[in-house]
C-alpha cells in the first residue's frame, strides 16, 4: 500500500469551499482539477470508493427555484466529471451501477432469479392493500426505503394503528414483508473475491426486529453455506458491484432468507463486535488494486 494517497471529495462543500474544472481538448485529452491544494488534479486516479455522497450545500438563498437550478448544474457537472475519470479506474462501486442497483424491488427479483429465498413483499401507499396483505402472514414487518439524519425508522412490526399514525398527514410508500421468524441475522460483506460473514443472535437482542438497533449485541464471524455465498457473488456480478453488504435472516427451520443488499453498507461495527478485518480488506482493495 506504500505510496497510495487518499483524496476525499465532499459534495456538500462544492461551490462553497472549492470549485472544480473539466478541460476537454480537441485532441481528446482531458484534465480534471479541483482548486483545493490538498487534491489538485485527478488525472492519475486509480480507484474510487463511491459512498453516500452528501447533498450539495450551495450558498444560502431563499429562492428555491434558484437552488434547484444550482442543483441541476452541479449534478450534470459531477456526472460528467465522474464519467471522465481514467478508463481503467476501479470503482467501489461504479456510481452508475450503484444508482441502478439501489432498488429494493430489483434486488428481490434478481435474488429470486438466482435461487435465493425472499420474503413475500408488498410495497404500497394504500391502507386497503396493506390491510388485505397483513392477514396472509402471522406477523408483518414494515420499513422505509431509506432515511436521513433527521428521518430514520428501524424495521417495525405492522399494526393498523402504527400505520395510521405514520400516514396521518398523507400516505407514502413503505415496504411491507412477511416477518421472518428466526433467531439469527447475518451481514455478509463482499469486496471483490473477499467475503466476510457475521452472525448475530437476534433472539437475544433488546430489539429483535432490526439488528442495527441494539448496538450491544455481539457478533461472531461464521462461514455460511457455499451455495448461498456463491449466489451472493452472482448477485454482485449481475448488479455490477465490487462492494456489497447483504442482510439475511435464518428461519427457525434453518433456511436462509435474503432481505436486501446495501451498496454502501456499514461494516466498521462488524470489525468491532466480531473482530473481523473488513477495514483491512477494503484498504487492500483500494490501494493494492
Amino acid at each position: 500500500m506504500t505510496g497510495a494517497r487518499p483524496v476525499v471529495i465532499d459534495y456538500s462543500a462544492y461551490l462553497t469551499r472549492y470549485a472544480a474544472s473539466i478541460r476537454h481538448e480537441p485532441s481528446g485529452n482531458v484534465r480534471l482539477a479541483l482548486d483545493d491544494p490538498d487534491i489538485g488534479t485527478l488525472d492519475q486516479v486509480r480507484t474510487v470508493w463511491w459512498r453516500r455522497p452528501l447533498a450539495f450545500a450551495h450558498r444560502e438563498t431563499e429562492d428555491h427555484e434558484h437552488r434547484r437550478y444550482l442543483d441541476i448544474q452541479s449534478e450534470f457537472f459531477w456526472t460528467g466529471f465522474l464519467a471522465l475519470l481514467p478508463p481503467k479506474t476501479l470503482w467501489y462501486n461504479d456510481w452508475r451501477a450503484d444508482h441502478a442497483a439501489d432498488r429494493n424491488l430489483l434486488q428481490l427479483r434478481i435474488a429470486t432469479e438466482l435461487g435465493l429465498t425472499t420474503p413475500d413483499t408488498l410495497v404500497s401507499s394504500s391502507a386497503e392493500e396493506v390491510a388485505a396483505f397483513a392477514p396472509l402472514h402471522g406477523e408483518i414487518a414494515f420499513r422505509s426505503f431509506g432515511g436521513s439524519r433527521r428521518y430514520w425508522r428501524p424495521t417495525a412490526i405492522y399494526s393498523s394503528d402504527a400505520i395510521a399514525a405514520l400516514w396521518k398527514d398523507g400516505s407514502y410508500p413503505l415496504i411491507f414483508q412477511e416477518y421472518i421468524d428466526g433467531e439469527y441475522d447475518y451481514r455478509v460483506v463482499c469486496i471483490d473475491d473477499h467475503t466476510t460473514s457475521v452472525e448475530f443472535h437476534t433472539a437475544q437482542s433488546r430489539y429483535p426486529y432490526d439488528v442495527r438497533v441494539d448496538t450491544s449485541l455481539p457478533g461472531r464471524e461464521v462461514i455460511l453455506e457455499e451455495p448461498v455465498t456463491r449466489r451472493l457473488r452472482w448477485m454482485c456480478n449481475r448488479l455490477g458491484l465490487r462492494f456489497a453488504a447483504f442482510d439475511l435472516r435464518r428461519r427457525r427451520s434453518g433456511e436462509l432468507v435474503f432481505l436486501e443488499v446495501n451498496l454502501a453498507g456499514q461494516f466498521l461495527y462488524l470489525d468491532q463486535r466480531a473482530k473481523t478485518d473488513i477495514v483491512g480488506a477494503m484498504a487492500h482493495a483500494l490501494c493494492v488494486n
